[in-house]
């Protein structure tokens, strides 16, 4: 197919009235939204790896939300020697307002779409780390709006990590840059836009005249895993 007619369409997210703020209680220095379903490739085994090594030098609490039985993960923990600084939350009906609850926001993933989670916590004004993958990659410029590492390297999430929870400047400066590029580039009402645009192109006579076989725009839309 001839690139021309290929067309990617970010997810998009509702911009929430309100906003994470440096300056608030945060009763916890890390929080992540991840189906635990669907490890490893959420990489949370790797998220406990680098808290066993950030916490040592911050002390802090981590949370993690999501479904799916944690076992293997809770057992990992105590391995580690950190059972008493994390919490396996579960499934959340508000996530807003728990990651309103951390000081960063982070994403370990192994492989990864454009996550919601991620593109939540962006546009709340969070501080976030995620792993060099797929989508993240096009949502976290890493020094302007945040921070990226590399898959399956917990000591290198484990420096992002510290390097975010020491320093209330860089927290406050990712998060007004990540809210920024929400605005700018992934709003709901931008991929509803780029959706009609879509959809308008295939409605144009030039485009309708060609056999159905060969003709169309694919419109590749990028999901969360």
């Amino acid at each position: 197919m001839e690139e021309s007619r290929v067309r990617v369409i970010p997810n998009g997210v509702d911009l929430p009235a309100v906003r994470w703020k440096d300056d608030h209680p945060h009763p916890y220095s890390v929080a992540c939204v991840a189906n635990i379903s669907q490890q490893p490739l959420k990489g949370l085994d790797v998220l406990l790896e680098a808290w066993a090594q950030a916490v040592k030098l911050h002390p802090g609490r981590l949370v993690i939300y999501g479904r799916g039985n944690p076992t293997s993960l809770v057992h990992l923990a105590r391995a580690l020697d950190i059972h008493d600084s994390v919490e396996f939350a579960g499934r959340v009906d508000d996530v807003t307002s728990r990651l309103l609850t951390a000081e960063i926001f982070v994403l370990p993933s192994r492989v990864e779409g454009m996550s919601n989670a991620l593109l939540e916590a962006m546009s709340l004004g969070m501080p976030c780390v995620a792993t060099a993958v797929s989508g993240s990659v096009d949502l976290i410029q890493t020094g302007r709006n945040g921070l990226l590492v590399e898959p399956g390297d917990p000591s290198s999430l484990a420096l992002a990590i510290v390097k975010l929870l020491r320093s209330s400047a860089i927290r406050a400066q990712f998060g007004r840059a990540a809210r920024e590029s929400i605005e700018r580039n992934f709003t709901t009402e931008m991929m509803i836009m780029n959706y009609l645009e879509v959809l308008a192109e295939v409605d144009r006579p030039s485009v309708l005249s060609v056999p159905r076989t060969n003709s169309g725009v694919r419109v590749s839309h990028k999901q969360a895993r």
